[in-house]
């Protein structure tokens, strides 16, 4: 949405301790500033509805959990150091490259991307439950 493009406050605003976060765009993207004006353009021209003013997307960016803010605290690598900047523990798949655009319409693409994201899942369940093995029933 707009005001929250991805949702993780909100999440953590619910009382969710544990957040797993799928991005749709590869880890450091946000770093190129060709790239952010490029998205902002296609946000602003393309998948921005009339009624919503331009001043809108930049009060929210500007804001301290807007969404360049957050995105640059989603490239923390070290897990402690994301609990304490969020108050949680966020999770957080970055894809290699961006599978498919932002309108892309190409279903074979798109449906890539969807099995490109559920296997980043399947792995990182994997790595979580040998970390953190399920107790026994009592």
């Amino acid at each position: 949405g707009a005001r929250e493009p991805i949702p993780i406050w909100s999440a953590i605003d619910d009382g969710c301790t544990h957040v797993l976060t799928l991005c749709s765009k590869p880890k450091f993207e946000g770093r190129n500033w060709m790239t952010v004006m490029k998205r902002n353009f296609i946000r602003d021209w393309f998948m921005n509805p009339r009624y919503l003013g331009g001043r809108v997307y930049k009060q929210v960016e500007a804001h301290e959990k807007g969404s360049l803010n957050t995105e640059r605290m989603l490239w923390e690598d070290c897990p402690q150091r994301q609990r304490e900047t969020f108050g949680a523990n966020v999770f957080t798949l970055f894809p290699e490259t961006q599978p498919v655009g932002s309108l892309s319409r190409n279903v074979e693409k798109l449906q890539e991307a969807r099995m490109e994201g559920h296997t980043a899942v399947q792995d990182l369940y994997a790595a979580l439950f040998e970390e953190y093995p399920v107790l026994p029933r009592l």
